[in-house]
């Protein structure tokens, strides 16, 4: 029986086959890119169009394991760029934390356990 297996929430499991890609924890904590539809983010920086972003490449996205909600540390105006262009997905290197119900703005980083929790289901 799997019942002692973790499951993995619905918010995390494009995530979860982005584990299947990498051998070590290591690896996937450095390297994991998913695609993310922008408007499920809150940028708090909206962009007018007027001044194109001189960023590129993916944003930078703390995912809430528990809760599943994302928080953009890094790429809110390629964010208000992406939503304003009406593009469907973005890319996005996914930190998963754990945040303290005591202290809003504590979060864990537990990238690597999520991977092995992870792993541990795929087998």
């Amino acid at each position: 029986m799997l019942k002692d297996k973790p499951s993995v929430p619905r918010e995390l499991r494009s995530l979860a086959e982005e584990v299947k890609k990498y051998a070590t924890a290591e690896e996937f904590v450095a390297r994991n890119v998913i695609n993310v539809k922008p408007r499920k983010l809150e940028p708090s920086e909206p962009c007018d169009g007027r001044i194109p972003s001189v960023s590129t490449g993916p944003v930078d996205i703390y995912l809430d394991k528990y809760t599943g909600k994302m928080i953009i540390e890094d790429g809110h105006h390629r964010v208000s760029e992406a939503i304003a262009r009406g593009d469907k997905t973005i890319p996005a290197h996914i930190t998963v934390v754990e945040t303290d119900p005591e202290e809003d703005a504590l979060a864990l980083d537990v990238t690597a356990e999520f991977f092995e929790e992870v792993r541990r289901t795929l087998h």
